[in-house]
């Protein structure tokens, strides 16, 4: 140490008599050099060499990293709103300010905290769930280009995602894709400047680490729900809490789907938004579900309207009231295990109806979720109701013609149609298959299964579509017409559904034409090779035999095994050698 840090020593343990805030010295390391008691306590530092990182998790330390990178960059002293956790599970909220003390030879850093009195804000004040097509919510269009990107490419290679990451930098709103552990996959530079930890330190860490911590438990939930529903969610305001600027931003979480619709990972972004006068704090109303939440008494103390319809009651008389009074039994006594047992959020099936009123019993999917406080007090549970329709959700999507039916259906590379089992009219068809087949969608809807077949090939016809096969698993080759006549054989594969109430037949194509027309070529190249009387050989580029005719092991009088992989030259005379070579 320097003798000139030496005399000023003396300053600081002066200093840290004087505040009474956690203070401290320390270099560009982390190594502490001088403390007051209250950070002594704060941090549990010892009297031997302390490291300010040593006491903090993994999130909260790379985020002081970068504040203090920043420091040093901008030499502008810092003053931010922060949560820390430290190693022993404790979490604080303050504002941690900071200031370069110059040394004869080093920059040192002072770094202070102010404990906030006030708990973390909830920075949400609704939440959407949205089933329609996300171009009309996303305001910048690049956002859009680059989520198609990423749903026909992810998971990224290497390159690939460096590529990428070029492109999600050049945002100025926070980007992300966690995978499907809940894990940042890609951080842009927005969402990494404005959290203070560098964007290669956030990947690969828990998205709700760097949540405000009541939000943690709420945000996993209904990320869970829309997992499971395919919907995405927009959240009015920003959950992370190193930022705070949730009246002027909204987050909007989209899921992403591997070709069998099974979750694979999932976009985040922020956009700035315009509030208007009207909008209301109603954070279960937006939701497309019946939903409530019920709090620690046991009581409703929130729902939406949709719930309201659901159990046909008067809003005054469900606020307050014990759910065991508004639900079926059988449903509270559902909801009652799962108060009491030891899983956070669970999907159970109920089957009954709501209302004494006529009419039949319905089938559910309850989602239950248990909500907790910033020190992990139970808060009640969180539910939605969905009415089960999951042999019509392919309908569904079909008829929604949102995002997701464009990246599996209307974007898909494989040719794609559906006709009516009954009539063999079509319903639905892609673009892969318009340019299979040559014609203009209005034509092609106007057309039945029957006129892609010549009229000898309408047996194979009749008797594929009465024997739908498993999807995934194609059948054929079958021989189609295109528009001009032309024959095309394609592959088939075909699974039945409910469309419009109507049986239904979705099928892929698989444009085979080309495979055949090689197939036939080397039967032709084949029989040619075997059936001529000259002698054939086949090698590769170093002149080692790979593949001989008949002829050859006749007239030499070698077995195939003695000639293959052999080098051709070694059969000839050896000063013809140099020629062969």
């Amino acid at each position: 140490m320097s003798s000139d840090f030496k005399i000023n020593n003396n300053l600081f343990g002066s200093l840290n008599e004087i505040i009474n805030i956690p203070f401290m010295l320390i270099d560009n390391t982390g190594d502490v050099l001088s403390f007051n008691k209250e950070a002594g306590l704060l941090f549990h530092f010892k009297k031997e060499i302390n490291n300010i990182y040593d006491e903090l998790d993994d999130p909260s330390g790379e985020m002081v990293s970068g504040l203090i990178e920043k420091l040093l960059n901008n030499n502008t002293p810092i003053t931010q709103l922060n949560n820390l956790r430290f190693q022993s599970g404790e979490e604080i909220r303050g504002e941690i300010m900071l200031n370069q003390y110059s040394g004869q030879q080093e920059n040192y850093i002072l770094f202070s905290l102010k404990k906030s009195e006030i708990t973390a804000p909830l920075s949400v004040t609704e939440l959407s769930i949205l089933d329609i097509d996300m171009s009309g919510i996303i305001k910048n269009v690049e956002i859009l280009k680059l989520i198609e990107e990423a749903s026909q490419n992810y998971p990224f290679s290497l390159i690939g995602k460096e590529t990428f990451r070029k492109k999600i930098d050049k945002l100025e709103e926070p980007f992300w894709i966690e995978d499907i552990k809940g894990n940042y996959f890609i951080v842009n530079y927005s969402l990494s400047r404005q959290t203070g930890v560098k964007s290669k330190q956030m990947e690969g860490r828990q998205v709700s680490s760097y949540l405000i911590p009541v939000l943690s438990s709420l945000y996993k939930s209904i990320n869970n729900f829309i997992r499971n529903s395919g919907n995405s969610i927009i959240i009015k305001g920003i959950p992370f809490n190193e930022i705070n600027k949730s009246g002027q931003f909204e987050t909007i979480q989209y899921p992403m789907f591997d070709s069998k619709h099974n979750y694979i990972s999932s976009i985040g972004f922020t956009q700035k938004i315009v509030m208007k006068n009207d909008d209301l704090p109603l954070i279960l109303e937006p939701l497309p579900y019946a939903a409530a939440h019920i709090d620690r008494n046991e009581e409703i103390c929130r729902f939406n309207s949709r719930f309201v319809q659901l159990v046909n009651r008067d809003q005054k008389t469900i606020l307050n009231t014990s759910f065991r009074e508004i639900l079926p039994s059988e449903l509270a006594d559902l909801i009652n295990d799962f108060k009491q047992g030891n899983t956070t959020e669970t999907r159970i099936i109920f089957t009954g109806k709501f209302s004494d009123d006529e009419g039949i019993s319905e089938t559910f999917n309850v989602y239950l979720s248990k909500l907790f406080s910033k020190v992990n007090e139970p808060e009640g549970v969180l539910i939605f109701l969905e009415v089960d329709s999951s042999k019509y959700d392919f309908e569904n999507l079909i008829k929604r013609r949102g995002t997701m039916f464009d990246i599996l259906i209307q974007n898909n590379p494989e040719p794609i149609f559906i006709y009516d089992t009954e009539n063999l009219r079509f319903l639905e068809v892609n673009n892969a298959a318009l340019n299979l087949y040559g014609y203009k969608k209005e034509e092609f809807l106007q057309m039945d299964f029957t006129d892609l077949y010549t009229p000898e090939d309408i047996q194979t016809l009749l008797d594929s579509s009465n024997t739908p096969d498993k999807f995934g698993k194609f059948t054929g080759p079958y021989r189609h017409k295109t528009k001009t006549g032309a024959s095309v054989f394609v592959e088939i594969s075909k699974f039945e559904f409910k469309f419009n109430d109507k049986d239904a037949h979705f099928n892929i194509i698989r444009d085979v034409t080309q495979n055949l027309i090689k197939e036939r070529e080397n039967q032709l190249y084949k029989s040619a090779f075997d059936n001529s009387q000259s002698l054939l050989f086949i090698t590769d580029s170093s002149g080692f035999i790979t593949f001989v005719n008949e002829v050859v092991t006749d007239v030499l009088d070698y077995s195939k095994t003695e000639i293959e992989n052999n080098s051709f030259a070694s059969l000839v005379k050896n000063e013809d050698r140099g020629t062969i070579t």
